[in-house]
């Protein structure tokens, strides 16, 4: 899709393609900053728990959950992803299972706020603020179903359980992940204001990160065609903000072409046909390829794929819960 909008937009393909090296720096240094915040997000939630992860292992979740997410429809792998580097830095699939919980609420609220300000302070994108709320509503009911889900079972497994020979022991351990996820989603209301600060503040700082990444490849391409004026610059980062997370749960893999085909369609108005096709390339690589490849190769290299110490290998019934992330 990528190309197909090349070829149609570009006047001369070879100019499309070529980046200023300070605009490819300054842009690597954005990506880095926004995968970061979000392993920071998670860090000072498991502090404010008591967890023991450190901030390298919740940043590897995160790019594993960017790698399994790309790979699979409408990014179910990313959660199974996280949960397994989450086990593999010694935290439980319980209490990971709390921290992907308070990941999603995070980034709803601080999402319904932006959506909020754009609706007051933008009167003509009110459509953006919809999109934005809209993707806060899916993630905060996939939130509540968690919690209404996943109850504590019976101390007896049922007849399936025997039938498909799992044992006793791993409906023991899947009694006890459960439980554990309830009572630390539980304590996730008892966070100090301190850390419920943080967790909003790095929340903010990765949003603005990812939605930062356009104005920079516009600036590298302000010889292309890049229009400007009042308003040009509000409306870039708006619209690129929209195309961020309103197509974050297309069903097809990787969006399957749909996310270049709404940019092209929300920016086709505000940046020029050279424009647009000089940064939809290179603004798809920033925002989601370049972290999926890097989170592809740590789930891979065998120094990671190694289960750290404090992670327990006889916990039978916490691996039926981790045994497709561990696949």
């Amino acid at each position: 899709m990528s190309l197909w909008i090349l070829s149609r937009s570009a006047s001369d393909l070879a100019s499309a393609l070529r980046v200023p090296w300070p605009a490819h720096l300054v842009a690597l240094l954005v990506v880095a900053l926004e995968v970061t915040a979000r392993g920071a997000r998670v860090w000072c939630v498991a502090r404010g728990l008591g967890v023991p992860l450190s901030l390298a292992g919740a940043v590897r979740a995160q790019l594993a959950g960017d790698a399994l997410g790309a790979v699979t429809p409408s990014r179910v792998g990313v959660d199974p992803a996280k949960l397994t580097v989450y086990r593999r830095h010694g935290v439980r699939t319980g209490v990971g299972g709390a921290l992907i919980l308070a990941e999603l609420g995070s980034e709803a609220a601080v999402l319904i706020l932006c959506s909020a300000v754009i609706a007051l302070a933008a009167s003509g994108m009110r459509w953006v603020a919809l999109g934005l709320f809209g993707y806060a509503a899916i993630i905060t009911s996939a939130g509540v179903a968690a919690l209404v889900l996943f109850r504590p079972p019976g101390t007896d497994p049922p007849r399936l359980w025997s039938w498909l020979r799992l044992g006793p022991g791993r409906w023991a351990g899947l009694r006890r992940a459960i439980e554990e996820f309830r009572t630390n989603a539980k304590g996730l209301r008892s966070l100090s204001p301190r850390w419920g600060l943080a967790v909003l503040g790095v929340t903010l700082l990765h949003m603005a990160a990812r939605v930062a990444i356009l104005p920079i490849l516009v600036l590298a391409f302000a010889g292309v065609g890049t229009p400007s004026g009042s308003g040009v610059f509000e409306a870039i980062v708006l619209r690129s903000f929209f195309v961020l997370y309103a197509t974050a749960l297309l069903p097809p893999p990787g969006g399957g072409g749909g996310v270049e085909f709404t940019f092209a369609a929300v920016l086709s108005g505000t940046l020029g046909a050279d424009a647009l096709a000089a940064t939809v390339l290179w603004w798809r690589l920033y925002t989601f390829y370049l972290s999926a490849a890097v989170g592809g190769l740590l789930l891979f290299l065998p120094r990671f794929r190694a289960r750290q110490e404090g992670d327990d290998p006889a916990d039978e019934g916490e691996q039926v819960l981790s045994a497709s992330a561990d696949t």
